[in-house]
């Protein structure tokens, strides 16, 4: 009867060990980011460089600020070699990223055009979830 008892917790020491290890250890907390890959990497900095260099120069060519930033988003997301898991995060930003950059390419009037703080924003997402 004792070897039975004893059998029986080891059993179940062995299912919650298991549980443990087959855990999903891929999702990261809130305090940790996702990796991205180096070539991501030159599209990220190369959209910060454009959008400090327009807000510097106090610049008012947003139309082509709203050019510049897509393409260079565009070819963020095609070089992403992100885990799957990472690709959630990066489509929801990249979601609101464009949303943002239609309507500054929409926008009629200097104005109008004032959501470059929104997208400024959108890009401390970022570095909250990627580095």
């Amino acid at each position: 009867m004792k070897n039975r008892y004893v059998l029986y917790n080891l059993v179940w020491v062995a299912i919650i060990l298991i549980q443990i290890g087959c855990k999903d250890h891929s999702r990261h907390p809130s305090t940790q980011k996702w990796l991205m890959n180096p070539e991501m990497k030159i599209h990220m900095d190369s959209s910060k460089r454009i959008l400090d260099e327009y807000i510097i120069k106090n610049d008012i060519e947003y139309i082509a600020l709203a050019l510049n930033l897509n393409d260079q988003n565009e070819k963020l997301i095609n070089s992403s070699k992100l885990d799957p898991k990472a690709v959630i995060p990066l489509q929801e930003w990249y979601v609101g990223q464009n949303q943002l950059l239609k309507n500054l390419y929409a926008a009629k009037t200097i104005e109008e055009a004032r959501i470059i703080i929104q997208i400024s924003n959108q890009f401390n997402q970022f570095n909250d979830a990627f580095q």
